[in-house]
């Protein structure tokens, strides 16, 4: 509170001096009244960079039980404000175990004490590692100058990339090394219906499943052979995100290995140059050849008009051509060598 007339601060719960101090705690016991402060006090961490004191993680602990009883639009919103607006994201995830509310969120719990090979990931375990991404993601412009929405998704998308690795996780020789290494083999498809599944717990809308789940499958295409074949493809399976989205959870995940120091992949780099020259960056390729082109050489819409269509997007993918008048070439050829239709006999 504050007092205008004598210009002062009336603070009954010594607020501001825990404010000072960067410590996060409840005001009396009157805060099990309603659980959903929990997951308020997650993204408080988190945006403020506070650490709770020990009575309050005990009082949070006690109510666990009660995340059942929430309405998962009022979860999802104070998850949307972690994602869009954390300073240290890890604090908020970190919170969260401390409480013993993790467990309510199996994909992220499950990370902790799945082991990471410590040649590539000196860091620890996935849920360390996954923490350190967190707080790399938000150091980063590509980060700090989106809008709310896209900051969400990167945040999401870097939480999530590696929820395919408890399941996937193993021990293997490898010749190349001369030694047993600690992979992940296939964790970027698993990871995919595991981070719907959390979109789903979290109450995230339709655009956020749209665009999250393409980020964790893709977030190591920057291994891969990068041509323009590839970069095409790459942008079509990733949209509605784009490949500077995918490159900035690349990033992230790269810069969450302390004490490794941040830099550029050079797979980012590549990649990113290769999408620039092609205008590719922001957006995925559009068809060239439509089904108009089709009508205005006489033929009429049926069922074979989709499948002309989709061998034709196939082909531009391939970069067999660039544009409508390649395009229109192209379906010449392909006419052409279409079977003759089956005649009765």
């Amino acid at each position: 509170m504050f007092d205008p007339r004598e210009q002062q601060i009336i603070d009954h719960f010594a607020g501001a001096k825990h404010l000072c101090e960067k410590r996060l705690r409840h005001t009396s016991d009157a805060f099990a009244e309603d659980p959903l402060r929990v997951l308020r006090g997650m993204q408080f961490a988190a945006r403020f960079e506070l650490q709770a004191d020990p009575e309050t993680i005990d009082l949070c602990r006690s109510i666990r039980d009660s995340f059942s009883e929430l309405a998962v639009e009022r979860v999802m919103e104070e998850w949307l404000k972690w994602a869009a607006k954390s300073r240290k994201p890890s604090a908020g995830i970190l919170f969260l175990e401390q409480c013993g509310w993790l467990d309510h969120f199996p994909e992220i719990a499950d990370l902790r004490k799945t082991p990471q090979d410590p040649h590539w990931h000196p860091e620890g375990d996935v849920l360390i590692h996954t923490c350190h991404c967190l707080d790399a993601l938000v150091q980063l412009p590509a980060w700090q100058q989106a809008d709310p929405h896209t900051r969400a998704v990167l945040t999401l998308g870097t939480l999530a990339h590696d929820f395919g690795k408890p399941g996937t996780t193993k021990t293997e020789f490898k010749e190349r090394l001369e030694r047993e290494c600690i992979v992940s083999p296939g964790h970027d498809e698993i990871g995919v219906p595991l981070t719907e599944s959390f979109l789903s717990r979290i109450g995230a809308p339709n655009e956020l499943h749209k665009h999250v789940p393409p980020l964790v499958r893709c977030h190591l295409a920057h291994l891969q052979e990068i041509t323009p074949r590839s970069v095409r493809r790459l942008a079509r399976r990733l949209a509605p995100a784009t490949i500077e989205e995918l490159c900035a959870v690349i990033q992230a995940d790269h810069n969450g290995r302390p004490p490794n120091p941040p830099k550029v992949p050079e797979g980012v780099t590549k990649l990113l140059a290769q999408a620039r020259e092609m205008k590719l960056e922001a957006e995925a390729p559009k068809p060239i050849l439509m089904g108009r082109h089709l009508i205005e050489r006489g033929m009429k819409p049926d069922k074979k008009f989709g499948t002309i269509l989709e061998s034709a997007f196939e082909a531009q993918l391939d970069g067999a051509f660039a544009n409508l008048e390649e395009a229109q070439e192209w379906l010449t050829d392909h006419l052409q060598n279409q079977p003759p239709p089956a005649t009765a006999s």
